[in-house]
């Protein structure tokens, strides 16, 4: 291992962190002494970003007085001083994304001949400087994935930047530094997202924009991480979710996870996308033990095992079954949420009671496929009123995420902020001790996470924990 030497200035990131790097891994993030849960190392402001909403500023993604008709979406005093260009355009973020990128190497004087012959030549970069300047180094060390570059897009960042008064690169320069940091989106542009909730309750996550972010593209990714991301404006915040050990790496999640996606999901979405196999525990386990950490036995509900492509045992009771039978059982139950969820003409609560069931015999109790599920029992059960059943299965489902999410992540606590909510419809008020301190918790938790357009979140802000009339 070494580390890599930060410039005195730099303060994006925490003196609880060092920079280290491998043959294998590359660079990463690894702890200098023991980090407790809910601390903040990194507060990483973009290199450079782009929102594409018209409910936030295109330059500093501030969220704008009242939606914007048309483009520029930029803040009327500060942003819109500074120029419309290139965010009045209708061309696509990742342009816009390179363009900005490609300006800010070119006015920091940041690329010059003898680095593109650097580059051109595979020669080692000069380490003199931090990998983390704005300096065009640090833009160089991303890593870069060879996925086809439409070279319409390369023209058209080209023409935007000759037309910029401090240009000064050959064409053939220009072009390279083009395709070069095209090159390290796939891997390095980070969604730049806010959790927000539809018509139905649902809370989900809405990407308003991209960003690359030079500390944050350090960490290397874990379906099941010890930190969590969010955003202030365009700065990235990342905050541990457990007590992180000295010399242990700190993880980020690339997208896939365990709560929602399976272990052959996962394998292929990174793939694709980054070009390497996650090694995380999770994943570690691989397929089949994956599937045997989630199901249990039929006959005698002991945890199973598979024997072979065909058969699973059961490690209690012996029971052999076909391993062909059991996955038309779990997409049986898949089909009928589906349908349920689908369908409006449905108030047959037996049939929910079924599914019920149903999950319960299949899946372990701790398993995140068991809180999926039951996430969407609750669901059901709201809509036809059945609030006991519903908050049931909240409750199931939050035992589930606590462990696998961590106790305070964003994602816990929308699971606990959906159970209080039902506890409010099925009649409890806030005289209940027990749900005040549930909404106490999920809101000072949910507190920095950019939570818009929430009439749930609205609704225990304002009215819920104010006082004893709400």
């Amino acid at each position: 291992l070494y580390t890599i030497k930060f410039e005195n200035d730099m303060t994006n990131i925490s003196d609880y962190v060092k920079v280290t790097a491998t043959l294998k891994k590359g660079r990463s993030l690894v702890a200098l002494t023991d980090i407790p849960p809910n601390t903040i190392i990194i507060k990483d402001p973009a290199y450079a970003s782009v929102s594409k909403s018209p409910q936030f500023c295109s330059r500093c993604f501030d969220r704008l007085s009242a939606p914007r008709p048309k483009r520029p979406f930029l803040c009327p005093a500060n942003c819109y001083d500074k120029g419309t260009e290139p965010f009045e355009s209708e061309k696509k973020s990742l342009v816009i994304l390179c363009y900005l990128v490609a300006a800010r190497v070119i006015s920091d004087k940041g690329f010059s001949y003898t680095k593109y012959c650097e580059l051109t030549k595979q020669e080692p970069l000069q380490k003199s400087k931090s990998s983390l300047s704005s300096d065009y180094t640090a833009i160089a060390q991303l890593v870069t994935r060879d996925l086809e570059i439409d070279q319409r897009d390369v023209d058209c960042v080209f023409d935007a930047l000759a037309l910029r008064p401090d240009f000064f690169l050959k064409k053939e320069e220009t072009k390279f530094l083009v395709r070069h940091i095209f090159s390290t989106f796939p891997c390095n542009v980070q969604g730049v997202t806010f959790i927000g909730e539809d018509d139905n309750g649902a809370f989900t996550e809405k990407r308003i924009g991209s960003g690359i972010y030079l500390t944050l593209a350090l960490m290397n990714h874990s379906c099941f991480p010890n930190t969590r991301i969010h955003f202030e404006k365009s700065t990235v915040v990342v905050t541990t979710t457990e007590h992180v050990k000295a010399g242990e790496e700190l993880f980020h999640n690339y997208g896939p996870n365990v709560l929602h996606h399976s272990w052959q999901e996962r394998k292929d979405s990174l793939q694709y996308q980054y070009g390497f196999t996650c090694e995380c525990p999770p994943c570690s386990l691989g397929r089949d033990k994956e599937l045997a950490h989630s199901l249990k036995c039929d006959n005698c509900g002991g945890p199973i095992w598979i024997g072979s492509e065909y058969l699973v045992v059961c490690n209690y009771c012996h029971q052999k079954e076909g391993r062909q039978y059991l996955c038309s059982r779990i997409d049986s139950i898949r089909e009928k949420i589906y349908f349920l969820e689908d369908s409006n003409s449905c108030n047959d609560v037996e049939i929910i009671d079924a599914l019920f069931r149903d999950i319960g015999s299949l899946y372990l109790s701790e398993s995140a496929m068991m809180g999926n599920m039951m996430d969407s029992c609750a669901t059901l059960y709201a809509k036809q009123k059945e609030w006991s059943k519903a908050i049931e299965c909240a409750h199931i489902s939050c035992s589930v995420v606590k462990p696998l999410a961590g106790p305070l992540s964003p994602t816990y606590a929308l699971e606990v902020l959906k159970l209080c909510r039902l506890k409010v419809q099925s009649g409890c008020t806030n005289q209940d001790l027990e749900l005040v301190d549930d909404v106490r918790f999920a809101l000072d938790t949910l507190e920095h996470c950019n939570i818009y357009d929430s009439k749930t979140v609205e609704f225990f802000s304002t009215k819920f924990l104010k006082g004893k009339d709400g």
